[in-house]
This record gives structure tokens, C-alpha cells and sequence, in this order.
């Protein structure tokens, strides 16, 4: 593979939410990943997370239509391949849950492909709490855990914004 390919692969996957599921879910389990219009749906909303002209979301599904998979795993990893400075808080009722998260999340990120097509290094395999060596960050903790401390959702301004609002 040429670098011109890696560079239409990396511009397809980092299109959109829905194309960076769908290759790292082909590439995870060997398997197409079959999409719904409501993949479509929760994806367009993510996109706009992403852009940043989305700041606060609710995304309520029944269990087992690829919420976490989409919204989680793949959004979070999406998101360091976008901004390696990024910070995540992964929250949920069970303590279990966001660890297997987060590993599955930092697992995702050691990958070959991921590595291939982002220059993303993360300096910790520990599931609770780990970083990017660019200073973006995870912390994964369950309802009853303590949160503060780590912010996250903060978005770096681009140079261009800031020059503008001068």
C-alpha cells in the first residue's frame, strides 16, 4: 500500500463517525457492518459533536442497537484520531462496563490499522484512567465513582478562530 492509498483510506474513515465504524468494525470482527437508519441518525449527530456545534447530547435506544459500539468504542477513538488532545469521561452505571470499554477503546488504538492511519500514541494500558501522549485523555469510571478532576469535552480553539476574535 502506497502512502497516496493510506491517505484516501485516513480521508474515508475520518469523513464521517458512521465510515470509521464500519472500517474498524470490519477490521475488528472479520464481519460487514449491517447499518440502520438509526446508525445513520446517531452518527449525523456525532458528526456535529465533533464539529463542535453540538455541546450537550442525549442519545436514548433500547439495549443492543450498537450504542455503545458507535457512541462509545468507535466515537472516542474517532475522536483521538481527530484531536489527540481530546478528553473523554466514560460514564455508566456499571463499573465493569466502562472498564471492558475502555480497554476495548485503548485495545482499538494499539491496533496496526489505527496506528497505520493515526499518529495517535497512548502511554497506558490502564482502563481506568490513561493518555495520549499529546495530552488527550480517558477516564472511565461507573455512576458511583467520583468524576471530578479530569475535564473533558474542552476543545482547543483553532489559531484562525483566535486570531479572529482578537
Amino acid at each position: 500500500m502506497t502512502f497516496r492509498d493510506i491517505d484516501v483510506e485516513k480521508t474515508w474513515v475520518l469523513k464521517t463517525t458512521l465510515n470509521f465504524t464500519r472500517y474498524f468494525f470490519k477490521k475488528k470482527t472479520g464481519q460487514k457492518f449491517i447499518k440502520g437508519r438509526h446508525h445513520e441518525l446517531i452518527c449525523e449527530v456525532l458528526d456535529r459533536v465533533i464539529r463542535g456545534e453540538l455541546k450537550r447530547v442525549i442519545i436514548n435506544l433500547a439495549p443492543r442497537y450498537s450504542k455503545t459500539e458507535i457512541v462509545v468504542k468507535n466515537f472516542i477513538a474517532y475522536g483521538f484520531g481527530v484531536n489527540p488532545k481530546s478528553k473523554f469521561i466514560h460514564l455508566s452505571y456499571s463499573d465493569d462496563l466502562v472498564l471492558d470499554n475502555s480497554k476495548e477503546i485503548n485495545n482499538l488504538m494499539h491496533t496496526p490499522e489505527y496506528k497505520r492511519l493515526f499518529d495517535v500514541e497512548v502511554t497506558s494500558t490502564n482502563a481506568k484512567k490513561w493518555y495520549t501522549k499529546e495530552g488527550g485523555g480517558m477516564y472511565a469510571v461507573s455512576s458511583a465513582g467520583q468524576v471530578t478532576g479530569f475535564g473533558a469535552g474542552v476543545v482547543e480553539p483553532d489559531e484562525e478562530q483566535e486570531r479572529a476574535d482578537i
